[in-house]
């Protein structure tokens, strides 16, 4: 929307630079006439109302300089021929070329927008095809479930219906690594389009204003060059004109038009990647805040008021003409919070910083941080130009790198303040605490998500595929599902032979390296530890899925759980 806004700022830019070649034309024209017929051709031209001091300079300038031309009662006829030669001739090639190169703006921005229209179009069949793996692959569980129960049914066919629901499982299991690679894209395509694109787009219509700015300026400037040889009263007005026209500034007007189109809008969070098979029943029977909130890691959905604004939004292009059926209810129930990708409108919808969470905050102060390592070495390189020049003006146009540099500049210094503002709302928000609490609480649901599926799976699964997935749960996910409260039950009723069982079994595990802790952290049950400046533990598992905790045992062996990855030192072996 903010682009289509510098779309019509800059037709009306241009609609200023053909007014301007349409008044000296007709000027032109007419200084053979001189004096009255003059002056009321020229006022057709005049601005209906004054326009507000605060008004852009290109604006301003154009009001000024149509009444000091009604002044011009005459003029010669050498004087018309040279402003049609260098003044009118020249504006009407800019308008011209203007246009064109407006209109190749506008197709390159559709384009851009038609990209990534297609990137999440393509993540809507993926979506679609990897929920309806999931609905089959669940119609299959059940009938193999039916046919392994019914004793009269021959063993050949309970082995077909075996077979079949394990292709469907292996189906499905495509279709989650397919979705998997198509959310990776789509993601990397949403920042590269909010990022760069979008940026690289902005400043290119910014080059194109100032150097409009700097043409329009020139061929004015000789207008007033030209009035010059007339008579004193023309040079009085041409004064006035030049006085005008020395005020434009395109970085003025810049700095005008982005206050004024300033929003508190922020481009859409990255969309998480949701584990169908590690929701819980009761949330993907329930509402779609609710899925929201498990996706964000928050414990409600008042939690977070980008869920709270997002009502039942859901985007219309993710429509689904099948059904999701659930395995613990009619055939004919579905899952309604399932009909998009886009839960709650993430990744799709701008957010605002006040309703970023705390996780989304800190990831965004790190990629501003990596913006402005990139910018300041942007700068530096920038300034060893510049110093180069100054030495041998061949290596290069010593104005355009001074230029190159203040923008730099300036977008060093503005990313530096958006990261100011974020860190103070990162500390409004708890700072550390509240950010490692955060993370627990996500991993907590992702905890708890993985033992109510584990639960409601295994009454019913058979025993082949059940010591399948557990083997898989035992590799993947058994350091995020502890239970609190019963590891600190099970804690304080631990014997001397626990502890030296324990001991042994860690004896024998690999690490991947050792942590000293350096921030105190006061723990929650035996899962989370806590932890003392100065401690040593070896390290189980890197937290390369930047969940926030990494899995340790103690230096003697009889403790084992996770510990905040910000508050320890960490070294590889």
């Amino acid at each position: 929307d903010q682009v289509e806004n510098l779309f019509k700022h800059e037709i009306d830019q241009i609609g200023l630079t053909e007014s301007y070649f349409k008044l000296f034309s007709d000027v032109q024209k007419l200084q053979h006439e001189f004096g009255k017929k003059l002056r009321k051709t020229v006022s057709v031209y005049l601005p209906r109302k004054k326009p507000d001091v605060d008004e852009l300079s290109s604006v301003l300038t154009y009001s000024s300089i149509v009444p000091q031309i009604l002044e011009m009662g005459v003029t010669h006829e050498a004087s018309s021929k040279k402003l049609n030669e260098s003044v009118v001739n020249p504006l009407k090639t800019q308008v011209e070329n203007e246009k064109r190169s407006l209109e190749k703006q506008r197709s390159h921005w559709s384009k851009l927008n038609a990209t990534i229209e297609q990137s999440r179009k393509q993540l809507e069949l993926s979506w679609q095809k990897y929920v309806t793996n999931f609905k089959e692959r669940q119609k299959a569980y059940e009938v193999s479930e039916k046919a392994q129960n019914d004793i009269q049914l021959a063993r050949v066919d309970q082995q077909k219906f075996e077979a079949l629901y394990q292709s469907k499982m292996q189906s499905f299991d495509q279709a989650s690594r397919n979705y998997v690679d198509e959310l990776a894209k789509y993601n990397i395509a949403n920042r590269r389009y909010f990022s760069t694109d979008i940026v690289t787009f902005v400043d290119d219509m910014e080059c194109s204003s100032r150097m409009r700015n700097n043409r329009t300026r020139e061929l004015l400037l000789m207008v007033t060059r030209i009035n010059e040889e007339t008579i004193s009263k023309l040079t009085s007005c041409n004064k006035l004109i030049s006085e005008a026209v020395s005020a434009l500034d395109s970085s003025y007007d810049s700095a005008k038009v982005i206050k004024r189109l300033h929003t508190d809008e922020q481009p859409p969070a990255d969309l998480p990647f949701l584990d169908l098979d590690k929701c819980p029943p009761g949330i993907l029977d329930g509402s779609v805040s609710e899925l929201g909130a498990l996706i964000l890691g928050v414990e409600s959905p008042e939690c977070s008021n980008q869920l709270n604004n997002s009502g039942s939004a859901i985007s219309g292009s993710g429509m689904m003409s099948g059904l999701i059926r659930s395995t613990h209810k009619n055939s004919k129930d579905e899952y309604l919070s399932l009909r998009s990708p886009f839960i709650c409108g993430i990744s799709v919808k701008s957010i605002k910083n006040t309703d970023l969470t705390i996780r989304q905050v800190a990831d965004r102060i790190k990629v501003l941080r990596d913006l402005v390592m990139k910018t300041d070495n942007e700068l530096r390189s920038t300034d060893r130009m510049i110093e180069s020049c100054r030495t041998n003006p061949k290596f290069g146009d010593m104005e355009c790198l001074v230029r190159a540099g203040a923008t730099y500049s300036r977008r060093l210094n503005s990313l530096k303040q958006h990261i100011k503002e974020l860190e103070v709302k990162f500390n409004n928000l708890g700072g550390d605490l509240a950010y490692t609490k955060a993370e627990s609480i996500a991993e907590k649901l992702s905890s708890r998500a993985v033992i109510n599926n584990n639960t409601n799976t295994s009454k019913v699964r058979s025993v082949n595929t059940k010591s399948l997935d557990d083997d898989e749960d035992d590799d993947d996910e058994s350091d995020h599902s502890f239970d609190s409260d019963a590891d600190v039950a099970t804690n304080n009723s631990k014997d001397d032979s626990t502890v030296n069982s324990s001991s042994d079994l860690h004896a024998g595990t690999r690490y991947v390296g050792y942590a000293s802790v350096l921030y105190e952290y006061e723990g929650d049950g035996s899962t989370y530890l806590a932890t003392k400046p100065g401690e040593l533990y070896y390290v189980l598992k890197v937290d390369s899925t930047n969940s926030g905790w990494t899995a340790v045992v103690s230096e003697d062996g009889t403790r084992q759980g996770f510990v905040p990855t910000g508050y320890i030192n960490l070294t590889l072996y």
